[in-house]
């Protein structure tokens, strides 16, 4: 629990009440499937950030996690986005270890940035640029989210036409066990962060190769900074 929440943890909060539950907002991130084969999105609160997830709205008590549901939400009467400010506000305030791996394959390495904490690295991570400022270069960062606890972060500084593209190469199998072994998975897919959004970047294996696409925004200043 973030010590936001925290500050409520001996209170007993009125579910109609906004200001009651406020400090207990969170966040969770998950895999759409997930969310539609337990009876779908109408009774949450939800919001997309990465394709083919869910961002969920959740409260966090000191028992464990729960959703928000949409029934408790409209006795509140608050606007979603500022109700979903405040949460990310609370997950903000958690204390998120950073930590580098260095990942090789054959004559090529990378140092790769991975943010760790076992509820709330991946929410975290949805505001990087003002949790991990430094994680983010002028064309923004490339991040993978397999499951809640890890993040792995890719910074992409202006002119910076390979190292994007090497740090999926050389972690994707390492993100793919991740998601495949570690509870509560979110996602097997890189996305490019620039200025706020995730985008994911189409991977594929043609012919037995590994291919990376840019995305259109991405792909638009690699041109411009061509000589």
């Amino acid at each position: 629990m973030t010590g936001a929440l925290l500050a409520r943890a001996q209170s007993t909060p009125d579910p109609t009440n906004y200001e009651s539950m406020k400090n207990f907002l969170s966040l969770r991130i998950y895999p759409a499937d997930i969310i539609d084969t337990h009876g779908g999105i109408d009774s949450l609160v939800t919001r997309e950030d990465l394709e083919h997830t869910y961002t969920v709205l959740m409260l966090d008590f000191p028992g464990g996690f729960a959703p928000v549901r949409r029934s408790m939400f409209e006795t509140w009467k608050k606007n979603v986005a500022e109700v979903f400010q405040a949460a990310q506000a609370n997950v903000d305030s958690a204390k998120v270890q950073r930590v580098s791996k260095t990942f090789s394959l054959q004559d090529s390495a990378v140092e790769v940035d991975m943010l760790v904490e076992k509820d709330y690295a991946a929410s975290y991570a949805l505001d990087l640029e003002h949790n991990m400022p430094d994680l983010v270069g002028e064309w923004g960062a490339v991040v993978a989210m397999p499951f809640k606890g890890l993040v792995a972060v890719n910074k992409i500084a202006k002119g910076d036409r390979l190292d994007w593209t090497r740090f999926i190469r050389l972690t994707q199998p390492f993100i793919e066990k991740s998601y495949q072994e570690q509870p509560q998975p979110i996602s097997d897919q890189y996305f490019w962060y620039y200025k706020g959004k995730f985008t994911r970047i189409n991977t594929y294996i043609q012919n037995g190769v590994y291919h990376i696409a840019a995305p259109e925004g991405l792909s638009n200043l690699l041109v411009q900074s061509q000589p």
